[in-house]
């Protein structure tokens, strides 16, 4: 099969929305939409209580991206609450490959070993729609799918593994975005057409939906997106991604979706700008004594990434925090005497 063509740098956003996309990386990322709560602090919400001997753990993981041969740490508050997860599931952005492009997105073959440090003994998901996938080509794609499979973890969200049963669940990942115009790789792709999708559950599993989608440093989901989970029923849960900055968490009582994420950041990232770093964990807890898995509670964890680096070592530590502050930490970074040397020095893109 001849390869197509890879281009530089392509985009399915309009010119207002390549605009704003520039715009909210050299200012502060947008808050456009008013009818969700903001995300203040971290919370934990007990949403039902039951007695069941037979509960699991299950996290899910913001963006990771290129992180160039950092090590990687978490805060131990942040290791306490993920390490024992029976599920983890993360966003893969872009290809484990030896190959490197400007504003293509690449990692290196020990990622997967960083990454199952997190939590040793859960079964890790990975998924793999996002606007990425195509960066460096079909072959590379499947290779880095192929390596990842080999290494214990479990693939969905592309175009040939569209969704994946484990246990009790259903995961279904899609992306709206594509850098590549290359639709026989990822699971292409998220419209209006809500129905389009009903194919994708099973009736006897616990649906999670997956989608890579909205905007680039915005704080909130676009209306576009809120009134298609309104639309989503028969999924029981929604967890986004691509934003970069955490959005927030909604919990609806008394229909489906009943818990949606609508994108938790990133989670580790290798970057010069302060608006990227900024991400969230979510951690849920179900009961699955019956054949249908009740959610018993939701953890949602803001988290930052401190850079911390010395002549031997270079390590990305996750740590908690309280809320979201942009200005505050741009103020705090870039004001810095050291920061333009030591990004440059440190830090390729």
């Amino acid at each position: 099969m001849q390869e197509k063509k890879q281009h530089w740098w392509t985009s399915d956003y309009s010119l207002k929305e390549k605009v704003a996309f520039f715009r909210d990386r050299v200012c502060l990322p947008s808050n456009y939409t008013k009818t969700l709560p903001s995300i203040a602090e971290t919370h934990r919400k007990q949403l039902k209580n039951t007695v069941s001997d037979k509960k699991i753990k299950m996290v899910f993981l913001g963006d990771i991206l290129n992180i160039n041969g950092w090590d990687l740490e978490v805060d131990d508050n942040i290791k306490n609450s993920i390490s024992n997860a029976d599920i983890m599931v993360y966003n893969q952005e872009g290809v484990i490959t030896e190959k490197r492009r400007i504003l293509a997105v690449a990692h290196d073959h020990d990622i997967l070993e960083k990454i199952k440090s997190l939590a040793p003994n859960a079964k890790i998901l990975a998924n793999v729609a996002n606007n990425h996938s195509g960066d460096f080509g079909l072959e590379s794609f499947l290779q880095s799918n192929e390596q990842t499979e080999n290494f214990g973890f479990n693939i969905f969200g592309s175009a040939e593994k569209p969704f994946i049963d484990v246990d009790q669940f259903r995961f279904f990942g899609c992306t709206q975005w594509s850098n590549q115009a290359f639709d026989e790789i990822i699971n292409f792709r998220l419209t209006d057409e809500v129905e389009k999708f009903d194919r994708y559950r099973s009736s006897e599993k616990y649906n999670i939906f997956l989608p890579h989608w909205g905007y680039e440093m915005q704080l909130m989901p676009t209306k576009q997106q809120c009134d298609f989970t309104d639309r989503l029923i028969g999924w029981d849960l929604v967890v986004g991604n691509h934003s970069h900055s955490p959005q927030p968490v909604v919990y609806n009582s008394d229909k489906q979706p009943e818990l949606i994420a609508y994108s938790l950041g990133n989670f580790a990232f290798v970057h010069y700008n302060p608006n990227h770093f900024y991400g969230a964990i979510l951690v849920l807890e179900f009961d699955v004594s019956s054949s249908k898995p009740v959610l018993l509670s939701s953890d949602y964890m803001l988290t930052i990434m401190d850079y911390i680096h010395s002549e031997k070592k270079r390590t990305i530590k996750i740590n908690p925090i309280d809320q979201l502050n942009y200005a505050k930490l741009r103020r705090k970074i870039m004001l810095r005497p050291s920061y333009l040397s030591f990004f440059f020095k440190h830090f390729s893109l």
